[in-house]
C-alpha cells in the first residue's frame, strides 16, 4: 500500500480512529522514504435514509479538521435528485472535495 498507492481510503467509525489508521500509513510510508502527502486520503461517510444532513456536515468536517483530503459521501438507496442540491450547499461552505455514490 505505502509503496504503490495514490489513494488509501480508510473505513472508520470516528475521525480519532481515522487518524490512528493513517498514522500507520504514515509509519508504512516513512519507512519506504515515501511522502504520506502523495497519497490521496479519504474516508466515506453516509446520509441516513431520512436525509437529516446535519450529522453529515459534522462528519464531514470532523474528518477535514483531522486531515482527510477526500470525503465520499455514501446517498442512501435510490436518492432523488433534488436532494444532491442541498447536500451540496450544506457541504460547500466546509471547502471539501465530495464524491457521491
Amino acid at each position: 500500500m505505502a509503496r504503490w498507492a495514490q489513494q488509501w481510503n480508510a473505513i472508520a467509525e470516528s475521525p480519532e480512529q481515522w487518524l490512528e489508521l493513517k498514522e500507520v500509513l504514515t509509519g508504512h510510508c516513512a519507512a519506504i522514504g515515501r511522502d504520506v502527502n502523495e497519497i490521496t486520503c479519504s474516508v466515506n461517510v453516509r446520509i441516513e435514509p431520512e436525509g437529516n444532513l446535519e450529522p453529515v456536515v459534522a462528519a464531514a468536517a470532523a474528518y477535514r479538521d483531522v486531515g482527510a483530503d477526500l470525503i465520499i459521501v455514501n446517498l442512501p438507496l435510490h436518492p432523488k435528485p433534488d436532494s444532491l442540491k442541498p447536500l451540496a450547499e450544506a457541504l460547500g461552505p466546509l471547502a471539501l472535495r465530495v464524491v457521491c455514490r
